[in-house]
């Protein structure tokens, strides 16, 4: 069992994964976002995982599979992301072809 599965929250906090994570790399930090917590995002069944690269103005979607996996999802100037029941997200990625 991973370190991230024994994880136990202190009372009073959000016992669930939340059903969106969104992380805008940095040079400091872009090895460890796109790895290390892509794996932890998974490993707690985030359903959606966008990463943000402000270098290069570029998006990366993925979507967690029935396999428990994360599989790319195609992106183009508006994403609309299932959260939970009726409520959808939809985002607009327009600014990037500007």
């Amino acid at each position: 069992m991973s370190s991230a599965a024994r994880y136990t929250p202190p009372d009073g906090h959000i016992e669930s994964s939340p059903a969106l994570v969104v992380e805008v790399l940095s040079d400091s930090t872009r090895e460890r976002d796109v790895t290390h917590k892509r794996k932890l995002y998974q490993d707690q069944a985030v359903p959606w995982y966008l990463i943000a690269d402000p270098n290069d103005a570029s998006i990366q979607l993925f979507h967690l599979d029935e396999s428990g996996g994360y599989r790319p999802v195609p992106v183009g100037d508006e994403v609309e992301i299932a959260i939970c029941g009726n409520c959808q997200l939809t985002v607009d990625l327009s600014w990037r072809r500007r």
